[in-house]
């Protein structure tokens, strides 16, 4: 069973697509230069989606990869990502939120909690300094 620690979580607005994959519509950018994680191994264990549009739907892409889409958001405009199987990351990497909707009105914000595994050795040695 792994051990795990709790990472800084990161939060997102989102704004005008600039990655040229979502034109014209809100995109919520976690760049690895924003969250600069150095563990070895992390993962994006839950993210807390407010501020959405009723009946929008959102795309996780990480490193120009899907990974995980098509959630439709409901009144109230909040939903929760929490993987049973979530990512493991690596330091550089960019996680973005595509939504499916015109960026116009109040931005999507994305409240993104990420965790390490200390049972990795090379997680271990990084965050706590013990091999």
């Amino acid at each position: 069973m792994a051990t795990y620690v709790r990472l800084p979580p990161f939060k997102s607005v989102a704004a005008l697509d600039t990655t040229g994959a979502n034109a014209g519509n809100w995109t919520n950018a976690i760049t690895a230069n924003l969250i600069a994680i150095n563990a070895p191994f992390f993962e994006l264990s839950h993210i807390a989606l407010t501020s959405a549009p009723v009946g929008a739907a959102v795309s996780l892409n990480i490193n120009n990869q899907w990974f995980y889409g098509g959630t439709s958001i409901g009144v109230g405009g909040v939903i929760e990502y929490d993987p049973s199987n979530p990512p493991i990351l690596i330091p550089g990497q960019d996680i973005y939120l595509f939504w499916n909707v015109a960026a116009s009105g109040i931005p999507p914000v994305a409240h993104c909690h990420f965790r390490a595994d200390i049972d990795i050795p090379a997680n271990r040695q990084t965050l706590l300094g013990v091999g």
